[in-house]
């Protein structure tokens, strides 16, 4: 599969730049200058977007076919799970640079209902991060299984692992004893 675009750093400017207008907006009690900022704002954003959700949920579509109930079917699934995850990553205190290529699986929870009694068809994205955001480097369908929560693996890289460990000891003094 060639990789699918899920963020890049135009993307994510385009956002921050909706945000400033829409806090702009409501400091300036939605005048007329700031609606037309906000609004210009939202369609460069959408414009950007629009390519990048299509070709993610075209990837989808192919692989889930018909089924839907417990599948990843959007791209804002997608990407609010490479948002999140390198939120994440970064308060662990990985920095950017030590995040890349780092790799993630997601796999669709399954059916919520015990007397759900077979399989049923899911989905799992692995995605990568790459210099200007994240990459759907492949999307494959699945077996999930009632009560099955959505499950996760990510694969770090020896630097961002190191960063964790500085992270996670910085202002503690370890006194040997």
């Amino acid at each position: 599969m060639k990789p699918i675009v899920i963020t890049t750093k135009k993307l994510q400017d385009a956002l921050r730049e909706l945000e400033n207008k829409a806090n702009a907006a409501r400091l300036l009690n939605g005048s007329e200058k700031a609606q037309k900022a906000w609004d210009e704002a939202k369609e460069t954003h959408e414009a950007i977007e629009a390519p990048i959700a299509a070709a993610v949920e075209e990837a989808l579509s192919e692989v889930n076919g018909k089924a839907s109930a417990f599948t990843l079917t959007t791209f804002c699934e997608v990407n609010d799970f490479c948002v999140e995850l390198e939120e994440e990553l970064q308060n662990r205190g990985i920095t950017l640079k030590s995040l890349l290529g780092t790799v993630a699986t997601l796999i669709s929870e399954g059916p919520s209902a015990k007397a759900y009694k077979y399989s049923a068809s899911g989905t799992k994205i692995t995605v990568k991060r790459v210099t200007d955001g994240w990459r759907l480097i492949d999307v494959k369908r699945v077996d999930v299984y009632p009560k099955q929560p959505a499950r996760r693996t990510v694969e770090v890289s020896a630097a961002a692992a190191d960063d964790i460990r500085r992270h996670m000891f910085e202002g503690l003094q370890i006194r040997e004893t």
